[in-house]
Protein backbone atom coordinates (compact mmCIF):
# COMPACT_ATOMS: atom_id res chain seq x y z
CA UNK A 1 0.00 0.00 0.00
CA UNK A 2 1.37 3.32 -1.21
CA UNK A 3 2.35 5.82 1.55
CA UNK A 4 -0.67 8.12 0.96
CA UNK A 5 -3.43 5.23 1.25
CA UNK A 6 -2.28 4.80 4.63
CA UNK A 7 -1.90 8.08 6.05
CA UNK A 8 -6.06 8.51 4.55
CA UNK A 9 -6.66 5.57 6.25
CA UNK A 10 -5.33 6.52 9.41
CA UNK A 11 -6.82 9.92 9.09
CA UNK A 12 -10.60 8.17 8.36
CA UNK A 13 -9.80 5.68 11.79
CA UNK A 14 -9.13 8.89 13.59
CA UNK A 15 -12.07 10.55 12.43
CA UNK A 16 -14.43 7.99 13.10
CA UNK A 17 -12.72 6.98 16.76
CA UNK A 18 -13.39 10.77 17.50
CA UNK A 19 -17.32 10.42 16.56
CA UNK A 20 -17.63 7.16 18.69
CA UNK A 21 -16.36 9.45 21.90
CA UNK A 22 -18.55 12.09 20.76
CA UNK A 23 -21.44 9.93 21.20
CA UNK A 24 -20.68 8.01 24.06
CA UNK A 25 -19.92 11.20 25.88
CA UNK A 26 -22.88 12.80 24.93
CA UNK A 27 -25.06 9.75 26.05
CA UNK A 28 -23.45 10.05 29.79
CA UNK A 29 -24.12 13.69 29.89
CA UNK A 30 -27.62 13.23 28.90
CA UNK A 31 -27.73 9.82 31.57
CA UNK A 32 -25.98 12.13 34.44
CA UNK A 33 -28.10 15.20 33.67
CA UNK A 34 -31.43 12.74 33.91
CA UNK A 35 -30.49 11.31 37.34
CA UNK A 36 -28.18 13.88 38.76
CA UNK A 37 -31.30 15.53 42.14
CA UNK A 38 -33.50 12.90 40.98
CA UNK A 39 -32.84 11.09 44.38
CA UNK A 40 -33.27 7.87 45.12
CA UNK A 41 -34.61 6.65 48.87
CA UNK A 42 -33.19 3.95 49.94
CA UNK A 43 -36.28 2.75 51.79
CA UNK A 44 -38.05 2.62 48.46
CA UNK A 45 -38.84 -0.80 48.14
CA UNK A 46 -37.79 -2.30 51.38
CA UNK A 47 -41.68 -2.30 51.79
CA UNK A 48 -44.32 -3.80 49.49
CA UNK A 49 -47.59 -2.46 50.97
CA UNK A 50 -50.81 -4.30 49.83
CA UNK A 51 -53.13 -2.16 47.09
CA UNK A 52 -54.50 0.53 49.94
CA UNK A 53 -56.08 3.92 49.14
CA UNK A 54 -53.73 6.01 51.21
CA UNK A 55 -56.15 8.27 52.95
CA UNK A 56 -55.42 12.16 51.87
CA UNK A 57 -55.19 15.47 53.77
CA UNK A 58 -56.83 17.58 51.50
CA UNK A 59 -60.09 17.55 50.48
CA UNK A 60 -61.09 15.50 47.41
CA UNK A 61 -61.42 18.07 44.16
CA UNK A 62 -59.21 20.49 46.14
CA UNK A 63 -62.94 21.99 47.48
CA UNK A 64 -62.90 24.77 50.41
CA UNK A 65 -63.66 24.51 53.34
CA UNK A 66 -66.61 26.37 54.16
CA UNK A 67 -66.21 26.37 58.45
CA UNK A 68 -64.05 25.13 61.07
CA UNK A 69 -65.24 24.43 64.10
CA UNK A 70 -62.71 24.22 67.15
CA UNK A 71 -63.85 21.30 69.12
CA UNK A 72 -61.16 21.41 72.07
CA UNK A 73 -61.25 24.26 74.67
CA UNK A 74 -57.51 23.76 75.30
CA UNK A 75 -54.86 21.50 75.19
CA UNK A 76 -55.39 18.39 76.31
CA UNK A 77 -53.56 14.44 77.05
CA UNK A 78 -55.70 11.29 76.87
CA UNK A 79 -55.72 9.54 80.18
CA UNK A 80 -54.08 6.16 79.99
CA UNK A 81 -57.54 4.42 80.89
CA UNK A 82 -59.57 5.80 78.41
CA UNK A 83 -59.89 3.09 76.27
CA UNK A 84 -60.42 0.92 78.68
CA UNK A 85 -62.82 2.47 81.21
CA UNK A 86 -66.28 3.26 80.44
CA UNK A 87 -66.34 6.23 82.79
CA UNK A 88 -62.75 7.53 81.76
CA UNK A 89 -64.05 7.48 78.03
CA UNK A 90 -67.63 8.92 78.90
CA UNK A 91 -65.73 12.31 80.70
CA UNK A 92 -62.83 12.80 77.88
CA UNK A 93 -64.79 11.73 74.93
CA UNK A 94 -65.98 14.36 72.48
CA UNK A 95 -69.61 14.56 71.70
CA UNK A 96 -70.39 15.89 67.95
CA UNK A 97 -74.12 16.67 67.69
CA UNK A 98 -74.76 16.95 64.15
CA UNK A 99 -77.68 17.98 62.04
CA UNK A 100 -78.53 18.14 58.21
CA UNK A 101 -76.59 16.89 55.34
CA UNK A 102 -72.61 17.26 55.12
CA UNK A 103 -70.75 17.32 51.56
CA UNK A 104 -67.61 17.48 53.91
CA UNK A 105 -67.43 16.34 56.92
CA UNK A 106 -63.85 15.70 58.63
CA UNK A 107 -61.44 16.32 61.32
CA UNK A 108 -58.42 17.74 61.71
CA UNK A 109 -56.28 17.46 64.57
CA UNK A 110 -52.23 18.77 65.42
CA UNK A 111 -50.30 17.85 68.83
CA UNK A 112 -46.81 17.10 69.99
CA UNK A 113 -45.05 13.74 70.75
CA UNK A 114 -44.05 14.66 74.43
CA UNK A 115 -41.58 11.63 74.66
CA UNK A 116 -39.08 8.98 73.07
CA UNK A 117 -40.16 6.19 70.73
CA UNK A 118 -43.26 5.81 67.63
CA UNK A 119 -46.45 6.73 68.87
CA UNK A 120 -49.87 5.90 66.81
CA UNK A 121 -53.24 6.71 66.86
CA UNK A 122 -56.31 5.40 68.35
CA UNK A 123 -59.39 6.46 66.65
CA UNK A 124 -63.02 5.58 68.58
CA UNK A 125 -65.61 7.17 66.61
CA UNK A 126 -69.07 6.11 67.54
CA UNK A 127 -69.65 2.19 67.26
CA UNK A 128 -66.40 2.37 65.02
CA UNK A 129 -62.50 2.58 65.76
CA UNK A 130 -58.80 1.38 65.50
CA UNK A 131 -55.53 2.72 65.04
CA UNK A 132 -55.20 4.98 62.25
CA UNK A 133 -53.31 4.70 59.24
CA UNK A 134 -51.52 1.63 60.58
CA UNK A 135 -51.06 -2.24 59.63
CA UNK A 136 -50.28 -5.58 61.04
CA UNK A 137 -47.77 -7.90 60.74
CA UNK A 138 -48.77 -10.11 63.34
CA UNK A 139 -51.97 -10.80 65.69
CA UNK A 140 -49.90 -9.06 68.24
CA UNK A 141 -47.65 -6.17 66.96
CA UNK A 142 -47.93 -3.56 64.29
CA UNK A 143 -46.20 -3.44 60.88
CA UNK A 144 -43.81 -0.16 61.46
CA UNK A 145 -42.49 0.32 57.75
CA UNK A 146 -46.22 -0.03 56.65
CA UNK A 147 -47.62 2.16 59.16
CA UNK A 148 -44.41 4.39 58.40
CA UNK A 149 -45.52 4.57 54.75
CA UNK A 150 -49.46 5.07 55.51
CA UNK A 151 -48.43 8.07 57.74
CA UNK A 152 -49.54 6.41 60.73
CA UNK A 153 -46.39 6.82 62.88
CA UNK A 154 -45.53 10.16 64.96
CA UNK A 155 -42.46 11.12 67.00
CA UNK A 156 -40.89 14.26 68.54
CA UNK A 157 -39.49 15.10 65.43
CA UNK A 158 -42.89 14.43 63.39
CA UNK A 159 -45.79 16.29 65.42
CA UNK A 160 -49.38 14.95 65.16
CA UNK A 161 -50.90 16.60 62.08
CA UNK A 162 -53.59 14.56 60.69
CA UNK A 163 -56.84 14.86 58.90
CA UNK A 164 -59.84 11.94 59.31
CA UNK A 165 -62.20 12.12 56.43
CA UNK A 166 -65.46 10.47 58.01
CA UNK A 167 -67.17 10.67 54.61
CA UNK A 168 -64.48 8.49 53.00
CA UNK A 169 -62.81 5.13 53.55
CA UNK A 170 -60.33 5.41 56.39
CA UNK A 171 -57.12 2.75 56.64
CA UNK A 172 -56.92 0.95 59.96
CA UNK A 173 -55.55 -2.04 61.65
CA UNK A 174 -57.81 -4.85 61.71
CA UNK A 175 -58.37 -5.78 65.13
CA UNK A 176 -56.48 -9.26 66.47
CA UNK A 177 -59.23 -11.64 65.57
CA UNK A 178 -59.89 -10.38 62.11
CA UNK A 179 -56.04 -10.60 61.36
CA UNK A 180 -56.02 -14.17 62.56
CA UNK A 181 -59.48 -14.70 60.07
CA UNK A 182 -57.74 -13.48 56.80
CA UNK A 183 -53.98 -12.40 57.37
CA UNK A 184 -55.10 -8.45 55.79
CA UNK A 185 -52.85 -6.05 57.32
CA UNK A 186 -55.20 -3.18 56.85
CA UNK A 187 -58.67 -3.12 56.64
CA UNK A 188 -61.00 -0.44 55.23
CA UNK A 189 -63.59 1.63 57.75
CA UNK A 190 -66.47 4.16 56.90
CA UNK A 191 -66.67 6.03 60.06
CA UNK A 192 -69.87 7.96 58.56
CA UNK A 193 -71.71 5.09 57.48
CA UNK A 194 -71.23 3.12 60.10
CA UNK A 195 -73.05 5.13 62.51
CA UNK A 196 -76.07 6.74 63.16
CA UNK A 197 -76.63 9.50 60.82
CA UNK A 198 -77.40 13.31 61.53
CA UNK A 199 -79.44 14.15 63.28
CA UNK A 200 -76.96 12.66 65.91
CA UNK A 201 -75.21 12.70 68.56
CA UNK A 202 -72.02 10.93 68.15
CA UNK A 203 -68.82 10.82 71.18
CA UNK A 204 -65.65 10.40 69.59
CA UNK A 205 -62.03 9.95 71.04
CA UNK A 206 -58.25 10.43 69.41
CA UNK A 207 -55.63 8.40 71.83
CA UNK A 208 -52.53 8.43 71.28
CA UNK A 209 -50.11 5.63 72.46
CA UNK A 210 -46.76 3.90 72.43
CA UNK A 211 -44.75 1.29 71.28
CA UNK A 212 -45.94 -0.64 74.75
CA UNK A 213 -49.52 0.06 74.24
CA UNK A 214 -50.15 2.23 76.62
CA UNK A 215 -52.08 5.62 76.24
CA UNK A 216 -50.39 9.10 76.77
CA UNK A 217 -47.35 10.33 75.64
CA UNK A 218 -49.12 12.88 73.47
CA UNK A 219 -50.63 16.35 73.45
CA UNK A 220 -53.36 17.18 71.04
CA UNK A 221 -53.14 20.99 70.88
CA UNK A 222 -56.15 21.90 68.11
CA UNK A 223 -59.06 19.33 67.44
CA UNK A 224 -61.17 20.95 64.65
CA UNK A 225 -64.44 19.90 62.99
CA UNK A 226 -64.12 20.63 59.03
CA UNK A 227 -67.05 20.87 56.83
CA UNK A 228 -69.31 22.26 54.19
CA UNK A 229 -73.38 21.19 53.44
CA UNK A 230 -74.45 19.43 51.08
CA UNK A 231 -76.43 22.15 48.31
CA UNK A 232 -79.90 23.10 49.72
CA UNK A 233 -79.11 21.49 53.85
CA UNK A 234 -78.84 23.94 56.84
CA UNK A 235 -76.55 21.54 58.09
CA UNK A 236 -74.49 22.37 61.85
CA UNK A 237 -72.51 20.80 64.18
CA UNK A 238 -72.13 21.35 68.03
CA UNK A 239 -70.99 19.60 71.18
CA UNK A 240 -72.76 18.12 73.71
CA UNK A 241 -71.19 18.28 77.60
CA UNK A 242 -70.73 15.23 79.08
CA UNK A 243 -73.45 13.62 81.19
CA UNK A 244 -76.03 15.75 79.28
CA UNK A 245 -78.89 13.76 77.45
CA UNK A 246 -78.72 13.78 73.34
CA UNK A 247 -82.02 14.40 73.10
CA UNK A 248 -81.45 17.62 75.17
CA UNK A 249 -78.81 18.97 72.94
CA UNK A 250 -80.33 17.94 69.95
CA UNK A 251 -83.41 19.78 71.29
CA UNK A 252 -81.13 23.13 72.19
CA UNK A 253 -79.56 23.05 69.77
CA UNK A 254 -81.32 22.08 66.26
CA UNK A 255 -85.19 22.01 67.74
CA UNK A 256 -87.66 19.20 69.05
CA UNK A 257 -88.05 17.64 65.55
CA UNK A 258 -84.22 16.75 65.56
CA UNK A 259 -84.76 15.25 68.56
CA UNK A 260 -87.83 13.26 67.65
CA UNK A 261 -85.94 12.03 64.60
CA UNK A 262 -82.41 10.44 66.16
CA UNK A 263 -84.54 9.03 69.49
CA UNK A 264 -87.06 7.32 67.31
CA UNK A 265 -84.17 5.63 65.02
CA UNK A 266 -82.15 5.07 68.57
CA UNK A 267 -85.60 3.23 70.00
CA UNK A 268 -85.31 5.21 72.98
CA UNK A 269 -88.61 4.86 75.57
CA UNK A 270 -87.51 8.67 76.31
CA UNK A 271 -89.23 9.94 73.06
CA UNK A 272 -92.54 9.76 74.28
CA UNK A 273 -91.53 12.56 77.08
CA UNK A 274 -90.56 15.30 74.38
Amino acid sequence: MKMWDKTILQQTISRITAILCGILGLLFVLWITGNVGRGTSPEVGTVTPPVVAIPSSTVAGGASLATSTRLNSSPYQASSDVLTNSSTYKNEAIRLVLNGKFSIAQIHATGKVNEGGNHFIYFSYGTSGGVLNAARTSADSLNADLTTYLGGIFTKDKPIDLTIDLLGTTIIAPTKSEFLLNKQPTKGVDFWDSNSLPPTVIPFVIAPFNQSGTVGGATLDEVDFQYACSPGSACGVKTCPSGTFATACLKEYFGIQAAKDWCARAGLSECNKL
